[in-house]
C-alpha cells in the first residue's frame, strides 16, 4: 500500500493499516472472507468521493480544464488485488 494518499469516504487511510499489521492482516482476511461468503462488498465501499483538480491549463472556469480524482477505500483497493491476484493464477 502506498503511503501519504488521501483517505476515502470512511477515512481509514494506508498508514493505519500499517501501523497495526499483525491486526490488520487478520481484520482484512476475515472481511475478504465474509465478502466471499455473502457474495457482496460492504455498502460503504459503494460510495467514493470525487474531486475536481485543475490541471494548470486553459480558465479555471471552464468544464475542460480539470480532471477528477476519485478516493476509494484503501481496504477495498487491498482486497480487490488480493482477489485479483487469486483470480489470475
Amino acid at each position: 500500500m502506498k503511503k501519504c494518499k488521501a483517505a476515502g469516504p470512511i477515512r481509514i487511510v494506508s498508514e493505519m493499516f500499517i501501523a497495526e499489521e499483525d491486526c490488520s492482516v487478520g481484520w482484512l482476511a476475515s472481511l475478504c472472507n465474509l465478502i466471499v461468503a455473502q457474495g457482496r462488498i460492504p455498502d460503504d465501499w459503494k460510495r467514493s468521493i470525487l474531486l475536481p483538480v485543475f490541471k494548470g491549463k486553459g480558465g479555471p472556469m471552464q468544464c475542460g480544464t480539470y480532471r477528477a480524482i476519485k478516493l476509494l477505500e484503501h481496504a477495498m483497493k487491498v482486497i480487490e488485488r488480493v482477489f485479483e491476484r487469486r483470480i489470475r493464477k
